[in-house]
């Protein structure tokens, strides 16, 4: 895998030439972290980031040990295996549905209900006695989390003016990387 990803690094190193057919050529100046913190809401997306990002891969840590304290459950990999395989299904079409909502709705506003919704099923994992019910529970988390995830990159996208769009995002990735590895 890791020579594939080099083979790929390096072809698109050689062959990939970015022109911007009338474009000025000048770079904007770069954006400061100080500078990042001083845009309007652009911390409180990224903190909501930082939660939701948390909980997501926090959440996918725990499963097996719920999992090994759930009655009637003898073979707690598969089961593990089958909950955090499907809830990441669930993720990666709530990302979708949550990217096509957001050209119709409110992006604040779906972030906000998101957050809300995912509380629920996440708080009610803790009471779950039923591995199925653990399934559903963490397919719901999931739906809202990962759409969310979605919806607060679109938000710092919106947030931020378009010269200096790109280092937003990266602010914003690093954020996820950080929440990631306190996970």
């Amino acid at each position: 895998t890791a020579g594939l990803c080099a083979v790929a690094l390096i072809g698109l190193m050689v062959l990939f030439k970015e022109e911007r057919p009338g474009e000025v050529t000048r770079r904007p100046a770069p954006l400061a972290f100080r500078e990042v913190f001083r845009l309007p809401h652009f911390a409180v997306v990224l903190g909501l980031l930082l939660i939701a990002q948390f909980i997501d891969r926090g959440l996918a840590l725990l499963i097996p040990l719920k999992v090994a304290h759930l009655p009637g459950v003898e073979r707690i990999a598969a089961v593990s295996g089958i909950i955090i395989s499907v809830s990441a299904v669930c993720g990666t079409i709530s990302a979708s549905v949550a990217g096509r909502l957001a050209q119709d709705w409110p992006i604040a506003r779906l972030l906000l209900f998101a957050c809300l919704t995912g509380a629920i099923p996440c708080a009610l994992m803790a009471w779950t006695n039923s591995w199925v019910w653990l399934l559903v529970l963490r397919c719901l988390v999931g739906f809202s989390l990962s759409g969310a995830l979605t919806l607060a990159y679109s938000l710092g996208g919106h947030l931020v003016p378009s010269d200096n769009r790109g280092a937003a995002f990266g602010w914003l990735a690093l954020g996820v990387q950080f929440s990631s590895a306190l996970s």
